[in-house]
């Protein structure tokens, strides 16, 4: 199915939960090669969350991070939403099959958010 790397966004807290819970060998592989994509794209999408902090934040009192001021931030989320829901950057993915997931403790937004990257249950 195609996504926006808005809706893959969207669902990184879910994605990153899913990615860390230990699970039997078979389970994890299956589920690591379904995620990998997942993942990739939002590793692009941290770079440029980056770049975009860099472009219109100043660097913080630390000296060593950027901070985008008040005054910025509705020109940095226009940026970054523009990014995200650019058509040109639909990717392609592979449903999770819910037998994989079932035994994982997510909760009801964490479901809701990943709702269409999640097969069906079979039914019995």
């Amino acid at each position: 199915m195609l996504m926006t790397r808005k809706q893959l966004y969207d669902m990184r807290g879910a994605i990153s939960r899913m990615m860390a819970s230990p699970q039997p060998t078979k389970l994890s592989y299956r589920l690591g090669k379904v995620l990998r994509k997942i993942h990739s794209v939002l590793a692009q999408s941290e770079i440029k969350r980056q770049e975009l902090i860099r472009k219109h934040g100043t660097v913080a009192a630390d000296g060593t991070s950027y901070q985008v001021q008040a005054d910025r931030m509705p020109i940095f989320e226009d940026a970054m939403d523009k990014y995200l829901k650019d058509p040109d950057g639909k990717v392609e993915i592979e449903k999770i099959p819910y037998d994989l997931i079932a035994n994982l403790n997510l909760t009801a937004g964490e479901m809701m958010v990943m709702d269409e990257i999640i097969e069906s249950p079979k039914e019995d």
